[in-house]
């Protein structure tokens, strides 16, 4: 009569030890605190009352989080002063809301062909767009698990797939930039990371041709690569090149490359152009291929085009 006793009672406490094991954290902030590689990023959102409601209350999300080792690496230092110019807290409210993507996505949801998540930033100081919301860019490319946000930097995945009640954690190898205007981003040599270092779109900025762009909600732009772009162009041609700008611009509209469907769309000029190649191969703008995709801005996103383009080619 012991043996079944015995038998019922392992059973029991065997039952009791894999549904303790299994149970998941109550929510994105619990499951942080619990994460010794993560206690800047913790210790931002404490500090931050809006943050902290975010993060313990919204559900059916993926939180991406740079770990502590990825601060030091950028900044290079082994302290980081939390409270130091570095931090300013609007801007870590805007890039700690960055982080929270609205939908869970695993990381066999990261493809070849990426996926565009809206997330929970929606200040307008950062996000001037229909839609709302700034926009991630996931993606397997060279092999990693990458994520895109603002600017051109890019963060891989370093641990993924940790489950809190609602959602679903990924570490990530590098800090992330909330999305920048289009005259800043233009300013790529100036600020690495934060956007692109093109000499055609400097020069239009120079010229301040983008200010009012930078104004503009919904912003679909492409720029020529410095190879192709010939920057002994004078002053007075370029204004009646950039006449031809209004042909690199569309608005309203914001084609992020999987807009790049074999679609035809007007441009400022009010020619059309032709958007294809997202899912086949390289992304095209009238049969000219995109050598660098969605840099993400305030309102839109850029395009790098490995030439210029034409109404005629198609």
């Amino acid at each position: 009569m012991i043996v079944p006793k015995l038998t019922t009672y392992l059973v029991c406490a065997l039952s009791t030890f894999s549904y303790a094991a299994v149970v998941k954290p109550p929510n994105a902030f619990a499951l942080l605190e619990s994460q010794d590689d993560l206690t800047i990023i913790t210790t931002l959102i404490k500090e931050d009352p809006v943050l902290t409601r975010l993060y313990k209350t919204a559900k059916d999300i993926t939180v991406v989080a740079p770990t502590d080792q990825s601060f030091k690496n950028l900044l290079n230092t082994s302290s980081i002063d939390l409270d130091g110019p570095l931090f300013p807290k609007d801007l870590v409210r805007a890039v700690e809301q960055q982080l929270v993507l609205e939908g869970r996505y695993p990381l066999s949801s990261f493809k070849k062909k990426a996926k565009y998540v809206p997330t929970k930033l929606a200040n307008r100081t950062y996000v001037n767009l229909s839609g709302g919301r700034a926009v991630c860019r996931l993606a397997l490319q060279n092999g990693q698990k990458s994520l895109h946000f603002g600017g051109t930097r890019i963060s891989n995945v370093t641990q993924g797939d940790i489950a809190f009640k609602g959602g679903l954690l990924h570490k990530i190898n590098l800090p992330v930039l909330t999305p920048f205007t289009i005259s800043a981003t233009a300013q790529g040599s100036r600020f690495p990371g934060v956007g692109i270092d093109n000499e055609a779109l400097q020069t239009v900025a120079s010229l301040g041709l983008l200010n009012e762009l930078d104004k503009t909600r919904d912003v679909t732009i492409f720029t020529i690569a410095n190879s192709a772009f010939d920057s002994k162009i004078t002053v007075p041609s370029l204004k009646s090149v950039f006449q031809s700008l209004k042909y690199y611009v569309i608005t309203p509209g914001v084609y992020y490359g999987n807009g790049f469907t074999g679609q035809s769309v007007k441009t400022l000029s009010g020619a059309n152009v032709t958007l294809a190649g997202f899912g086949k191969g390289d992304l095209t703008v009238n049969g000219v291929k995109v050598i660098l995709s969605d840099t993400f801005t305030v309102n839109g996103v850029i395009h790098v085009l490995e030439g210029p383009i034409f109404p005629d080619r198609k």
